[in-house]
């Protein structure tokens, strides 16, 4: 009779591969939470805002927020140019950039003072097209806004496009399930991203997307 070889050095190769895997997602849930509360001394050459939705030409409340403290770090003289990012859906007359540029004008942001970043529909592309658009410029220092749990991916984001980033985060409500949602979605994009890096990450989301 001819015996099955032992199971247990495959067993415990899987076990080791489940804790090391486990102990990764615990250092990105880390640096996500530790990432969102950093307090950086801010300094660029231009001020960054991260898109987020728009109505009809009105900011989201969580674009809002975000322009509030652009427009607040600009007016403290942090950086002379104001970036706004963001695209637009196809059924939208207006871009996430356009509706922030209306706001921002209207609160005495002269319009020479901002640029627009138009087509980008993710984080990963505003920051990459942001950056050529800089670096035409001669910028590469920048102050980054977005809402406090995109911190840490946003510094590697940053780096990985060839920006010196520093963050100035838009507080989150930090309680009940959304918050709790919104830091699992955090941790995963962070340890994807750092794993296979953020644009090939892009790229793989696009592509299920597109299945």
């Amino acid at each position: 009779m001819t015996r099955s070889r032992p199971r247990r050095p495959l067993l415990l190769i899987l076990l080791a591969i489940a804790v090391l895997g486990v102990a990764y997602l615990a250092v990105s849930a880390s640096q996500v939470v530790l990432g969102a509360s950093a307090d950086e001394p801010l300094a660029g050459e231009a001020i960054v805002v991260l898109g987020a939705a728009q109505y009809d030409g009105a900011p989201s409340p969580a674009l809002e927020q975000r322009l509030q403290r652009a427009h607040a770090l600009w007016e403290d003289g942090v950086a002379p140019v104001i970036v706004v990012t963001g695209g637009k859906l196809p059924q939208d007359q207006f871009t996430e950039a356009g509706a922030g540029s209306i706001w921002l004008q209207a609160r005495g942001v002269p319009e020479e003072a901002i640029r627009r970043e138009v087509q980008s529909a993710n984080t990963y592309d505003q920051l990459a097209a942001t950056a050529r658009l800089l670096r035409d410029e001669g910028i590469s220092s920048v102050v980054l806004v977005s809402h406090d749990l995109h911190a840490a991916r946003l510094r590697a984001i940053a780096a990985e496009v060839g920006l010196e980033a520093t963050v100035a985060p838009v507080p989150s409500h930090r309680a009940g399930p959304a918050w709790s949602e919104r830091l699992v979605r955090e941790t995963g994009s962070l340890a994807a991203g750092q794993l296979m890096g953020f644009r090939r990450l892009r790229n793989v989301q696009a592509a299920l997307a597109d299945d």
